[in-house]
């Protein structure tokens, strides 16, 4: 055959490959689409890196038309950040599973991962894991980890200054305790020393996991192996020691689980009645023994609840810590409300040992009367979310209502989404839109959640317009368990402890991972003065 009947052969087959995806290119962008393709890749090649690709969406974002629609070989990357497009995708049946992408998170199996059928029947075995009461029991290790942390970092305060990563280890250590408390029922005492430095593992991994999301060929070991060696022997004895980790904790759970039901088997039908009650690692051996699980994916789904949970709520603090550095003004008002509160005798389960919250244990009552800790917690997470981009995998054809990105004077329109197309939302930028959050969508504002009189939001936004745990089909099953834990030790250190930062929002550099990171973070630094206990 020659040269030239070769090449049209196989222009023809990557024109029918690729035919679903220039017409939604088409109908995404127009002209202005399929002429800006070969910019595009250029873009994203040079750019596809965790470090980079953050910083790279802000810089040239500003010159695209969004939502934009981009050719991947045979499927599409069709990347979003308003509230339109995010609740079409979010609601959509269709957008249920996550990409291929993620394959690459370290925890790639449970319900984190389940597609179709078998997430919906996941999501319902382990929500009463997550109940009201469960997470009402869990108050308790919540303030003792706090109550430790505090201690410990005034300890670690040399001359009363800490380095970001520092503290962020610290608290790193602490969340991870108390996810091993709660989600595990087992104590390690992390936040007091972690000689194996299993916290450190789990964050290694999880910076891991953004490199082969973003590079999909680190996924094959050889490859990996081969483009490097020293960082693949490094994840291999970093991802044994957690599993291992891990692995022995359930082993000696379900082990005591088991002989607990051999010396009382009248308990076997009272524990099937109350599976409502039982705490994360019960609920799964439950499961299990109830042939619902089998123990792989009851090793698989306690691993990977541990990670995230961890993950989550760690950030979820380390960021709104930096934020309230930065803004001493915010600061002060959040510890008079702290104060106040603590000072008052509004349940008689708690007593009241200093005002400061060191010694206080917090209930929800207490959290029901901070406002001011909710609109706080709520900001931060507004302006630096815990996760920054979802990826949802098309899994058929489906209609999609978005922004129209012609702005041909119709706000939204519809578009046919062909199946295996790879949906970016931009949860971060979207966060920080002024057309959505005004002129002071960039800073650090509190009053964007302040209620009116009758507890109402005093401006009316899209319902897609904060989104820090999703919405939709595929919400985080351990939201309110990270509010609760962030809150309780933002109260414990907060309390008694003033910090200060010279770093200023606008110097942060955002970079990509599970959950948002900085790249400047080794230049940051904290000034943390111990205040006075009122005891």
């Amino acid at each position: 055959m020659p040269l030239y009947e070769f090449l049209v052969i196989l222009v023809l087959i990557i024109i029918f490959l690729q035919r679903k995806c220039w017409r939604l290119v088409w109908q995404v962008n127009g002209w202005r689409g399929i002429i800006q393709q070969p910019i595009l890749w250029i873009l994203l090649a040079c750019n596809i890196d965790p470090k980079n690709i953050m910083s790279s969406i802000h810089r040239y974002g500003q010159f695209m038309k969004l939502p934009l629609a981009i050719v991947l070989f045979d499927r599409t990357l069709l990347y979003m950040n308003d509230p339109v497009s995010i609740e079409g995708v979010l609601t959509s049946p269709e957008c249920l599973n996550k990409s291929f992408l993620h394959n690459g998170f370290y925890a790639n199996k449970g319900i984190l991962h389940a597609k179709d059928d078998k997430w919906k029947i996941r999501r319902k075995q382990l929500n009463p894991a997550f109940s009201h009461n469960i997470l009402i029991n869990f108050f308790n290790d919540f303030n003792r980890v706090g109550n430790e942390l505090n201690i410990k970092l005034k300890l670690e305060l040399k001359q009363n200054k800490i380095s970001f990563d520092q503290l962020a280890d610290l608290v790193n250590r602490a969340v991870l305790e108390a996810s091993c408390l709660t989600i595990m029922g087992v104590s390690t005492r992390f936040t007091q020393n972690d000689d194996k430095c299993v916290a450190a593992a789990y964050r290694y991994l999880m910076d891991l996991t953004a490199l082969k999301m973003l590079k999909p060929w680190y996924q094959i070991d050889w490859i990996f192996k081969f483009l490097d060696k020293e960082k693949y022997e490094t994840t291999h004895k970093t991802g044994k020691l957690v599993d291992e980790f891990a692995t022995m904790i359930v082993r000696e759970k379900y082990s005591e689980w088991q002989n607990k039901r051999q010396r009382n088997p009248e308990s076997n039908d009272v524990a099937e009645n109350n599976s409502d009650k039982h705490i994360f690692i019960e609920q799964l051996f439950h499961l299990t023994d109830q042939n619902q699980l089998s123990y792989q994916e009851m090793m698989d789904e306690a691993q990977s609840m541990v990670v995230v949970s961890f993950e989550t709520a760690s950030t979820c603090i380390i960021n709104a810590l930096l934020l309230l550095a930065m803004h001493p003004e915010y600061q002060a008002i959040l510890r008079q409300e702290i104060h106040e509160v603590l000072s008052m005798d509004i349940t008689p389960l708690t007593t009241n040992i200093s005002s400061n919250g060191v010694q206080t244990t917090i209930t929800m009552a207490h959290l029901q009367a901070m406002p001011y800790l909710d609109m706080i917690l709520k900001e931060s997470l507004r302006l630096l979310t815990t996760v920054p981009i979802i990826l949802r995998n098309v899994s058929c054809d489906f209609d999609l209502k978005i922004k129209n990105a012609q702005n041909n004077g119709d706000y939204t329109k519809i578009v046919k989404v062909p199946k295996n197309t790879i949906i970016a939302a931009d949860i971060f930028e979207m966060q920080r839109s002024t057309d959505v959050w005004g002129p002071k969508a960039r800073e650090f504002y509190p009053e964007h959640f302040a209620k009116n009189t009758n507890g109402e939001s005093g401006t009316k936004r899209h319902p897609y317009a904060y989104i820090p745990f999703l919405k939709g089909i595929r919400t985080c099953i351990g939201n309110r368990y990270s509010i609760y834990l962030s809150k309780i030790i933002l109260i414990k250190l907060i309390g008694s402890l003033n910090l200060h930062t010279n770093t200023k929002l606008q110097q942060l550099e955002f970079c990509e991972g599970v959950s948002l990171k900085y790249r400047n973070s080794a230049n940051i630094s904290f000034e943390i003065i111990s205040m006075a206990d009122d005891d």
